[in-house]
């Protein structure tokens, strides 16, 4: 927070502090998919191995999944911009 408040008090507009925050959101959510991917389908083989449970993933879960993350990711930035556009810069600091 005291890093974009001295970026809002520098000039700084709050669409361009929302976009720098949706970005950095979004990314973190994309890392954080590739493992939590690999350990899902590894959970995957193990329930099916184990249960004989005709248990896949498709491609589209897989895209349906990612595209759901993108957007609680983007939400929450969003939500979250809320609170530093009311903040003022002297009182962060």
């Amino acid at each position: 927070m005291p890093q974009f408040a001295a970026l809002k008090a520098i000039g700084y507009a709050d669409g361009a502090l929302a976009g720098t925050v949706a970005a950095m959101s979004l990314m973190i959510a994309a890392a954080g998919f590739a493992p939590a991917l690999a350990a899902a389908l590894w959970l995957y083989g193990e329930i099916r191995q184990k249960t004989l449970l005709p248990v896949t993933m498709s491609a589209g879960h897989i895209a349906a999944v990612l595209a759901g993350a993108l957007v609680m990711a983007a939400v929450s930035a969003l939500l979250a911009v809320g609170g530093l556009r009311r903040a003022d810069p002297a009182d962060v600091f």
